[in-house]
């Protein structure tokens, strides 16, 4: 009995549906030793998302830091110009 292409069409849409299915079918198709490449491939890539969503957490975290670090300079650049305000303030006071 021939495969139709319609047949072809249906059995990928039952693929598409059942996750189990393609697994069986990848280990009944791909020789074992690229079965294991293709966990470690997956393991690689689970510990790779992790990775980018704690450097993505950690880059958030210097942002805010970064943001607190420049309200600091920006406190200290007043103070510094206060401090240069007065000690001119007492330069002239000496001078008179």
């Amino acid at each position: 009995m021939p495969f139709t292409i319609y047949e072809y069409h249906d059995l990928v849409h039952l693929l598409e549906e059942h996750a189990d299915w393609r697994a069986e079918l990848r280990r009944l198709l791909l020789p074992s030793e690229l079965m294991g490449d293709v966990y470690a491939l997956t393991a690689a890539q689970r510990q790779f998302d992790e990775r980018l969503v704690s450097l993505a957490e950690d880059i958030k975290a210097l942002a805010v830091a970064q943001d607190r670090t420049d309200q600091q300079i920006q406190e200290l650049i007043l103070a510094q110009r206060r401090t240069d305000e007065r000690l001119a303030s007492l330069a002239e006071d000496i001078k008179a």
